[in-house]
């Protein structure tokens, strides 16, 4: 409990224990001098002070915080030395594949040559079917008559709705078999539904 004389002391008040204990909270029992206006009481121990609210602002001594120590004993923010071991477990990288021998690498190297030697043979292939088709029909376009529209016709290229891509009822080689009962029609468009 605080004294009148304490209570009337202009600048400083007195609390017992450390700041933070001394001041809780509390619903205010009564009216009595010790309760404060926000519902903090306070009570008076010789060597303790905390400025007064109302009186002059006094500059705060810095108080610098003791660093806590780890379980482990060392700083490592805190981690346990089963979950530190668990973590570099998940971090390490996985063995490579053992290093192959020299009849590996040759059978390998053999390998290599005989499937770029396939591609190109597959690459010339489609060209040169490419290059033949197109050296015909440059050849077909060169015999149409002369006196004719059907040279210019040939080589324009048509942007007309219904002539762009292959017609619909050609037949499109897959590498599937046919599937079994499949009726086409149904999903062939007539030109009424269009």
């Amino acid at each position: 409990m605080l004294s009148r004389a304490f209570v009337s002391a202009p600048r400083v008040l007195m609390l017992r224990g450390g700041v933070a204990a001394s001041l809780r909270r509390r619903p205010f029992p009564s009216r009595s001098p010790s309760a404060c206006a926000s519902g903090y009481h306070a009570s008076a121990l010789p060597g303790q002070a905390i400025a007064d609210p109302d009186g002059p602002k006094m500059k705060q001594a810095k108080v610098k915080k003791k660093e806590k120590k780890s379980a482990g004993g060392k700083k490592g923010g805190g981690r346990d030395e089963q979950i530190n071991l668990l973590a570099r477990a998940l971090d390490v990288k996985p063995d490579g594949p053992p290093p192959p021998s020299e009849e590996e690498l040759a059978r390998r190297a053999e390998i290599v040559k005989a499937y770029t030697k396939g591609n190109f043979e597959f690459h010339n292939d489609i060209n040169h079917d490419l290059a033949n088709k197109i050296k015909l029909k440059n050849h077909a376009i060169k015999m149409l008559p002369r006196e004719h529209n059907w040279k210019k016709e040939a080589v324009k290229i048509s942007m007309a709705k219904g002539d762009i891509g292959p017609p619909y009822g050609r037949h499109i080689p897959t590498d599937y078999p046919p599937v079994k009962d499949f009726d086409e029609t149904v999903f062939l468009q007539t030109k009424e539904e269009d």
